[in-house]
């Protein structure tokens, strides 16, 4: 299967993974279109940000009714399936999304983090290296995290070593990102332990 990589749509999908929109905000889009899906998914988006994650699933479940072939419902469903201990249920979620966009690094991370917290360490970093081919070089800190240290809990030391030649740390990460750049950069030995932690690392970082 060939990936591409889209900027625009990962832009699109770090906004929307980031939106923090009102239950308010949620309810005006659907008094708009209650069959729009994207309107859904902002309710759900907004049940989960309040922990309702019981109100998020039935929210992005009623998108995928009315269109079930708008992937981020599935994406927005699984995330919270994953947050209440249903962990097949969410690796299900995701596959169908990445089968509905298949170059979505998003749904990508998302599907391998799920495996990685599971146990399925080598499939975890499968669906990793996948995750590689649809993103742009400065966004592969967490990946580069995330393959690392599943190597190390396998055991495989020199995968490990031979895996941080997938990342050029040279490269400035976006601030979501800025914790696993400093990790990536103590792995290849950039800077010793005492200093992995900057005086002004709070203001390098996202708030949440």
């Amino acid at each position: 299967m060939k990936f591409v990589y889209n900027e625009e749509k990962n832009e699109e999908m770090r906004r929307m993974l980031m939106m923090q929109p009102t239950v308010e905000e949620g309810k005006a889009l659907l008094e708009k279109d209650e069959t729009d899906a994207y309107a859904w998914y902002v309710y759900g988006k907004a049940l989960g940000l309040q922990q309702d994650y019981e109100g998020a699933i039935e929210a992005h479940s009623q998108g995928i009714v009315y269109d079930p072939f708008y992937a981020p419902n599935y994406f927005g469903r699984g995330s919270k399936m994953s947050l209440t201990g249903r962990t097949w249920s969410a690796i299900a979620d995701y596959s169908v999304a990445l089968h509905l966009d298949s170059d979505n690094w998003l749904y990508w991370y998302y599907r391998a983090t799920t495996l990685n917290l599971a146990g399925h360490l080598e499939e975890s970093i499968d669906d990793f290296r996948q995750c590689m081919k649809v993103s742009d070089p400065h966004e592969h800190y967490p990946l580069a995290h995330w393959i690392y240290t599943a190597y190390v809990e396998l055991g495989k030391f020199a995968e490990a070593e031979k895996s941080l030649e997938l990342i050029d740390a040279t490269l400035e990460p976006p601030q979501m990102d800025y914790g696993y750049c400093r990790a990536v950069r103590l792995y290849k030995g950039m800077i010793k332990p005492e200093d992995y932690i900057e005086p002004d690392m709070k203001d390098k970082v996202l708030p949440r």
